[in-house]
């Protein structure tokens, strides 16, 4: 996890902060998932939880191949219009590459071999 955490970081370049393991608030499908790695607007938070449109990119890692991840947790970021979720598949070997959300899927799929 520190490992995304820096690369995040580094390949944010201070555009977004950085969150690992911290909510965000998906009100329309009344929801609050606590991702890995989240890449939000830079804002203060202090009183609330980034909401979906303030977050750009969303990041879960499994080690074990599940389900949740890529169907459930896929269409609760979808359905929120999260531009980008990847999902590392550390099993696997894989990252799978989500992008343009289109009501509870996305459109474009690609997987990268680690």
């Amino acid at each position: 996890m520190n490992v995304l955490a820096e690369w995040s970081f580094e390949q944010s370049q201070r555009r977004y902060t950085i969150r690992v393991q911290e909510p965000i608030e998906i009100p329309s499908e009344n929801s609050c998932p606590e991702p890995d790695i989240a890449w939000v607007y830079r804002r203060r938070y202090g009183d609330r939880h980034p909401a979906a449109n303030e977050v750009s990119l969303v990041i879960e890692v499994r080690l074990t191949s599940g389900d949740f991840d890529k169907n459930e947790k896929m269409q609760l970021y979808a359905a929120a219009k999260i531009p980008e979720y990847l999902r590392v598949d550390v099993e696997s070997k894989k990252v799978f590459v989500y992008r343009t959300p289109h009501d509870s899927q996305y459109r474009s799929v690609s997987e990268i071999w680690i």
